[in-house]
Protein backbone atom coordinates (compact mmCIF):
# COMPACT_ATOMS: atom_id res chain seq x y z
CA UNK A 1 0.00 0.00 0.00
CA UNK A 2 2.88 2.37 0.64
CA UNK A 3 3.63 2.35 -3.10
CA UNK A 4 0.22 3.88 -3.85
CA UNK A 5 0.29 7.63 -3.60
CA UNK A 6 -2.45 9.48 -1.80
CA UNK A 7 -3.96 6.57 0.11
CA UNK A 8 -2.74 7.74 3.48
CA UNK A 9 -4.48 10.66 5.10
CA UNK A 10 -3.19 12.69 8.03
CA UNK A 11 -4.13 11.42 11.45
CA UNK A 12 -7.05 13.03 13.20
CA UNK A 13 -4.69 14.84 15.58
CA UNK A 14 -2.64 16.22 12.67
CA UNK A 15 -5.76 17.34 10.82
CA UNK A 16 -7.15 19.01 13.97
CA UNK A 17 -3.88 20.83 14.62
CA UNK A 18 -3.72 21.97 11.01
CA UNK A 19 -7.32 23.27 11.16
CA UNK A 20 -6.63 25.02 14.50
CA UNK A 21 -3.49 26.67 13.07
CA UNK A 22 -5.45 27.81 9.99
CA UNK A 23 -8.18 29.35 12.17
CA UNK A 24 -5.59 31.15 14.29
CA UNK A 25 -3.87 32.51 11.18
CA UNK A 26 -7.25 33.68 9.83
CA UNK A 27 -7.99 35.42 13.12
CA UNK A 28 -4.60 37.16 13.10
CA UNK A 29 -5.16 38.30 9.51
CA UNK A 30 -8.71 39.46 10.36
CA UNK A 31 -7.47 41.56 13.29
CA UNK A 32 -4.49 42.91 11.32
CA UNK A 33 -6.94 44.23 8.73
CA UNK A 34 -8.24 46.60 11.41
CA UNK A 35 -11.31 44.62 12.42
CA UNK A 36 -12.51 44.36 15.99
CA UNK A 37 -12.73 40.96 17.69
CA UNK A 38 -15.16 38.79 15.69
CA UNK A 39 -18.64 38.20 17.09
CA UNK A 40 -20.46 34.90 17.12
CA UNK A 41 -24.07 36.02 17.41
CA UNK A 42 -26.67 34.78 14.93
CA UNK A 43 -27.04 38.14 13.15
CA UNK A 44 -23.38 38.08 12.11
CA UNK A 45 -22.51 36.14 8.94
CA UNK A 46 -19.51 35.07 6.92
CA UNK A 47 -15.93 35.06 8.11
CA UNK A 48 -16.67 37.17 11.18
CA UNK A 49 -19.24 34.64 12.38
CA UNK A 50 -17.00 31.64 11.64
CA UNK A 51 -14.07 33.16 13.50
CA UNK A 52 -16.34 34.39 16.30
CA UNK A 53 -17.73 30.90 16.90
CA UNK A 54 -14.23 29.41 16.86
CA UNK A 55 -12.95 32.07 19.25
CA UNK A 56 -15.96 31.61 21.55
CA UNK A 57 -15.17 27.88 21.87
CA UNK A 58 -11.47 28.59 22.44
CA UNK A 59 -12.33 30.97 25.29
CA UNK A 60 -14.69 28.40 26.82
CA UNK A 61 -11.99 25.71 26.63
CA UNK A 62 -9.51 28.10 28.24
CA UNK A 63 -11.96 28.81 31.04
CA UNK A 64 -12.28 25.05 31.66
CA UNK A 65 -8.50 24.59 31.49
CA UNK A 66 -8.67 22.30 28.45
CA UNK A 67 -6.29 23.64 25.77
CA UNK A 68 -2.66 22.50 25.60
CA UNK A 69 -0.03 24.91 26.73
CA UNK A 70 1.03 25.56 23.12
CA UNK A 71 -2.45 26.91 22.30
CA UNK A 72 -2.67 29.18 25.31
Amino acid sequence: MAALSGWQTPSRAEADKSWWDERLASLVEYRAAGNDWPRHKAFVTGLEHDLGVWLHFQRAKLHRGEPDESKV
